[in-house]
């Protein structure tokens, strides 16, 4: 308790001496010069923590005052924290401080630009139980991969953190990471084989209710890029995976427009005339989509095929 209380002190008087340091207006030259600028002074609490284990091995509570001293002395710089940290997660795995250890460690190794040490200590962090931690932990060990250009990985990463989004969506009222989750998860699919790489990925893991909008984005990204070929597998793909979807008609409409866009009209007009009859009365497509407006551009696009071919 008293180290607890210590620890407190430190912190509040570091805001105080802070808040003051501030108020004085001090120059940029004073602001660069640590010597002058206050310090959260640790060393009474962490001289009454690291009594406890050596004077009473057999204390209740030493997995709490090791996840203390870790995380003060990696909060102070100190390398010897991760040293507490590890011990920790050695000898009391099922310690409820556990996770925050490992994720601590993780993001140690990741910030000294370590990515392949952190990736093992942020997949201990996201088999925790806190939905919180574990979101964090997804989302750098996504950019661990990224960062060491192992796109597959990270492609995986991102792809779990989306779906654990989606089982625990009261983790996004603090801490909404999706977004990003799904521009990166786009990303590392597009570098790591692009059209292909979603089919075979998406195939191996099962489909998901997202899967379509990131397949459009991807097609969106490689055309962004004029990589043109990529683009068109990717629309071709889509095309194949959802053929009845209301969406199909603005794919198809896109890879004409990436043919043209590529200069290669011949290509364009018979990409169009192969999908007219998709979007003509009778067609799967067409029964499954009764929007009014929809089946009037629909057939505009299959007239203006066959028109253009004629």
């Amino acid at each position: 308790r008293l180290a607890d209380l210590r620890l407190a002190e430190a912190r509040d008087n570091f805001q105080a001496r802070m808040a003051t340091f501030l108020g004085e207006n001090p120059t940029a030259d004073e602001l660069g010069n640590r010597a002058l600028a206050p310090f959260v002074d640790y060393a009474p609490a962490i001289a009454l923590y690291e009594k406890i284990p050596a004077e009473d091995a057999n204390f209740a509570h030493v997995d709490a005052v090791l996840f203390n001293l870790g995380m003060i002395l990696s909060d102070d710089g100190q390398p010897r924290g991760a040293a507490y940290l590890a011990r920790l997660v050695e000898e009391y795995p099922g310690s409820p401080d556990a996770q925050e250890a490992w994720l601590r460690m993780g993001s140690d190794r990741f910030d000294a630009k370590d990515y392949a040490a952190c990736v093992p200590l942020f997949e201990h962090a996201a088999s925790g139980k806190d939905p919180s931690f574990t979101a964090i932990a997804l989302y750098k060990l996504g950019w661990a991969y990224f960062e060491e250009d192992r796109f597959d990985g990270s492609a995986d990463a991102f792809r779990r953190l989306m779906d654990h989004y989606a089982a625990h969506a009261d983790v996004a009222r603090s801490m909404d990471l999706r977004d990003e989750a799904e521009e990166y998860l786009v990303h590392s699919l597009a570098r790591a084989g692009g059209a292909d790489e979603f089919r075979d990925y998406f195939d191996r893991v099962g489909r998901r209710d997202y899967e379509a909008r990131i397949l459009m984005s991807l097609g969106h990204l490689m055309r962004s890029l004029s990589l043109y070929e990529e683009a068109v597998a990717c629309d071709e793909l889509w095309l194949r995976r959802y053929p009845t979807d209301p969406q199909a008609l603005a794919v198809a409409d896109r890879m004409v427009a990436t043919y043209q866009r590529w200069n290669k009209p011949d290509q364009a007009r018979d990409a169009k005339l192969a999908q007219a009859e998709r979007f003509l009365p009778g067609s799967a497509w067409y029964e499954a989509n009764r929007d009014d407006e929809l089946r009037r551009a629909s057939l505009a696009f299959a007239q203006s095929a066959y028109r253009e071919t004629a």
